[in-house]
């Protein structure tokens, strides 16, 4: 058998069973490809897109599959009108945080919020070994969280793992756990995403990942409470809503402010009622009530002031 991890190939199907070559060449030969390879139709860009393999960064001593050394594993876009001609791969940028071991990267398109790109990339640490008896390579692997707004520069602030090993020691090992591209909304709270644990064993199987519904990441402050200001943006809608969840005793408040950090009549923090509860979708009031229509249009800040709390996201409604 040949192995070709520099080439990628495309199939097309009539009813995704019976699959057949779409050409008889490559789609690309510009690898590595020995990896999940990600491509789906772009909403917002209107073309396909494909997130694969590749390297980046000068340090470390990863030897790729074309034999190169140097660099990290990581990840790269690619674009395309038709699914048969292709841009030369693009690194993606993830701004100044440190290069680290990225692949399998599980991109997908967030639809419930229009314009965000979402990656569950499997970081992989090559110079650990976690068990000395371990017959294969060195290494372990989890599950980090990358967003992004325009599919080629990524956003770090989570550098935490989102998916640990766990106290499964057969995940304990090089590329014990991967999770596979897609999120499926499994109740009106709750996502899931279906991945491997146990890699290279006998016990190999798929599970299943659940989240909060957009609950990725949270800002969180404990007892003693913490405040976070957003920067500066236009927002359209009548009603704000938080998915938050707080303590027994715990509070979120928000405070709406102009463009140069004062708070706007109206919308003070004082003048918001401790928010208490565990909500996708906690409607946000002040004293005169929740109706923010008049600052529809005008750059604003968010001041958000929490107690024993998380923030996952907020929205506006009409």
């Amino acid at each position: 058998a040949v192995i070709r991890t520099n080439e990628l190939w495309a199939l097309v199907s009539d009813d995704a069973l019976n699959w057949r070559l779409m050409q008889n060449d490559p789609i690309s030969t510009d690898g590595p490809f020995d990896s999940f390879n990600v491509s789906f139709w772009d909403p917002w860009r209107k073309e396909y897109v494909a997130y694969t393999r590749g390297k980046a960064g000068t340090e470390g001593t990863f030897i790729g599959p074309t034999g190169g050394k140097g660099g990290v594993r990581w990840i790269r876009r690619t674009t395309s009108k038709d699914f048969r001609n292709w841009t030369p791969p693009e690194d993606i940028d993830a701004g100044e945080t440190p290069f680290e071991h990225l692949y399998t990267n599980a991109c997908v398109a967030y639809e419930r919020a229009p314009g965000t790109y979402l990656m569950f990339p499997s970081r992989f640490v090559p110079e650990r070994k976690p068990q000395p008896d371990w017959p294969g390579g060195s290494g372990v692997s989890d599950i980090v969280f990358m967003s992004s707004r325009d599919g080629i520069n990524f956003d770090r602030s989570f550098m935490e793992a989102l998916i640990r090993p766990g106290p499964d020691q057969n995940n304990w090992h090089e590329r014990g756990l991967y999770v596979d591209p897609g999120l499926v909304e499994t109740s009106p709270t709750e996502l899931s995403m279906y991945g491997s644990e146990h890699w290279r064993l006998p016990t190999v199987r798929i599970v299943r990942y659940t989240f909060r519904m957009d609950g990725f990441v949270s800002l969180n402050a404990a007892y003693a409470g913490g405040e976070v200001v957003t920067n500066p943006f236009v927002f359209e809608g009548r009603q704000l809503e938080l998915n938050y969840s707080t303590s027994a005793v715990g509070s979120v408040r928000v405070e709406i402010q102009d463009d140069k950090g004062n708070a706007i009549p109206g919308f003070g923090l004082d003048e918001c009622p401790d928010m208490f509860a565990d909500l996708i979708d906690g409607k946000v009031t002040w004293e005169h009530g929740g109706d923010v229509s008049r600052l529809s249009g005008k750059p604003v800040t968010l001041r958000f002031a929490l107690m024993d709390a998380d923030l996952y996201a907020f929205k506006f409604n009409e």
